[in-house]
């Protein structure tokens, strides 16, 4: 409905996003709102104050009548084009953390009584430090409107009449007579991070994200498949339940778990049969030293053993923006046994005692001299 220029706000000397209303709507034939949907973008986005969603300086209107609002300029992409550059899917970790973002940018504009309704991976941008930003409110809803207050706001849809985005809508803005509400976000989010796990759209009867990427964690599949729920009642009630969800993949990664169990099996079927108790009990526990070494550590790639840290990027100037990175904390150390020293045949040195000269080989004692024998002679007749 209308174009975006990039333009410079004079006074402050600093790049903006000028967002202009085509002069056909302008003019009166205006039949679906759209300068009255334009204005409410504004007042949405005005009202948001959050680093994930796109800040609005100001608003008014040109000589020649037409409406406009100025905007933080994004030097970037948005995900739709940095899906097609990076072959049309991401790396688990990279579109977990994009989700995130936006999850946390929901959950804030939900509470303060604004639905988005048009969540897909065009309206939403990152620019050259990995930033994730929202963008697009031209659909945006207050709760209010959303159930049907024509108090708060005159429709801008046209009786029996759906907008949105097909693939991202959910089934309820379809439906004549619903009142979708905030969850037909939480459905959008569903469908955009399986096209960002798998580079397809779930048309039809779709397969699950780790059926087509069987390198996905399968823990992926029940948080896609109940935000993406067709009752809105299944769904999750809040944005901030699915981040929770996808926290415990990125911080307890069950693949990790499975092969540090299977290693250990593989130890137990390996073992003697015929050792002893102690020496069964000394390989055990050696045995979940490196069980637990194992756990925190997979080859020489470090992995999170506890909370999930920040979720931040980094990009090369002036380059496409890097991938969204969740950093770990460094693993704790695998434990090493230390061989104990063999016995030597030399005494130990105390290099702080005084020498001694070797002790002399004791001299034989003298033998004892035998008692003089008493003669014994014939025993007088009794």
């Amino acid at each position: 409905m209308g174009a975006v220029y990039k333009g410079r706000q004079t006074h402050l000397d600093r790049a903006v996003a000028i967002k202009l209303l085509s002069e056909t709507f302008t003019e009166g034939a205006d039949e679906l709102n759209f300068a009255s949907r334009f204005k409410q973008e504004a007042r949405a986005m005005a009202s948001l104050d959050h680093p994930a969603i796109v800040s609005v300086h100001d608003f008014g209107e040109t000589s020649e009548g037409q409406l406009y609002f100025v905007m933080e300029f994004i030097d970037g992409m948005d995900i739709h084009q940095y899906l097609h550059h990076h072959g049309g899917a991401l790396l688990q970790d990279h579109a977990l953390a994009i989700v995130c973002h936006v999850l946390d940018a929901l959950d804030y504009a939900h509470e303060r009584g604004i639905v988005h309704r048009d969540i897909k991976p065009a309206n939403v941008l990152l620019n050259q430090e990995g930033q994730v930003k929202i963008a697009d409110f031209g659909l945006a809803k207050t709760i209010a409107q959303a159930a049907g207050d024509e108090l708060a706001a005159p429709a801008l849809t046209l009786t029996n009449m759906a907008m949105g985005t097909p693939d991202y809508a959910a089934p309820e803005m379809l439906e004549i007579g619903t009142t979708p509400d905030h969850r037909v976000d939480l459905y959008a989010v569903g469908v955009m991070l399986y096209q960002l796990l798998t580079g397809k759209l779930p048309r039809g009867n779709f397969q699950t994200p780790s059926a087509l990427q069987p390198a996905l964690d399968p823990r992926l599949d029940e948080i896609v498949s109940k935000a993406m729920a067709a009752d809105p009642d299944s769904r999750y009630t809040r944005a901030s339940e699915i981040r929770t969800a996808i926290d415990e993949v990125l911080s307890q990664p069950t693949t990790r778990l499975e092969s540090g169990a299977v290693k250990r099996k593989t130890a137990a079927a390996k073992r003697p049969a015929s050792t002893g108790m102690w020496w069964g009990l000394g390989i055990g526990g050696v045995a979940t030293m490196v069980a637990v070494a194992l756990i925190v550590t997979d080859g020489d790639e470090p992995k999170a053993s506890g909370e999930p840290g920040p979720l931040m990027a980094t990009a090369e100037p002036k380059s496409a923006p890097k991938p969204v990175s969740v950093p770990r904390p460094e693993p704790e150390p695998e434990l090493e046994s230390k061989p104990e020293p063999e016995p030597s045949s030399q005494p130990a040195l105390d290099p702080t005692s005084t020498p001694r000269p070797a002790p002399s080989e004791p001299s034989p004692e003298p033998a004892a001299e035998p008692e003089a024998a008493t003669p014994v002679g014939p025993r007088p007749a009794g």
